[in-house]
């Protein structure tokens, strides 16, 4: 993946460690100030301390899911630029997330490059914010 090295602070958001390993490495090239959680509770914490562009979560996870996530950032920055990942059925997924607010969502199992596509869009709406 090579989005362009950037100054862009991204907040990832993934309970399966093996996976969240795997994309961290992965993030960390073009996003070197990656922030890492486990959950959302653990994620919302990190969020409110520090100055987040983009936040990517999955949806289904221990404590407080992503659609709740999503939710609690918007009622603090109804501006906030997220993308949810699932493997919930496409069609479900995506009334869910235009009902929560979030621009963008990503299938799982990820592809890198609709990934990369994804957060090129969300680094352009950051960028015009």
């Amino acid at each position: 993946m090579s989005v362009n090295k950037t100054p862009i602070k991204l907040l990832y958001v993934e309970d399966d460690l093996a996976i969240q390993e795997e994309m961290a490495e992965i993030l960390t090239f073009d996003y070197p100030d990656l922030i890492v959680a486990s959950d959302g509770e653990e994620a919302l914490r990190y969020y409110n301390e520090n100055h987040i562009d983009i936040i990517i979560s999955d949806v289904h996870m221990p404590k407080m899911d992503g659609l709740c996530l999503t939710k609690k950032i918007m009622a603090i920055n109804p501006d906030a630029v997220i993308i949810l990942m699932t493997a919930l059925d496409e069609a479900d997924f995506i009334e869910q997330t235009q009902q929560v607010g979030t621009q963008f969502y990503v299938n799982k199992p990820i592809i890198l490059a609709q990934l990369e596509e994804v957060l090129k869009q969300a680094c352009a709406l950051v960028s015009s914010q």
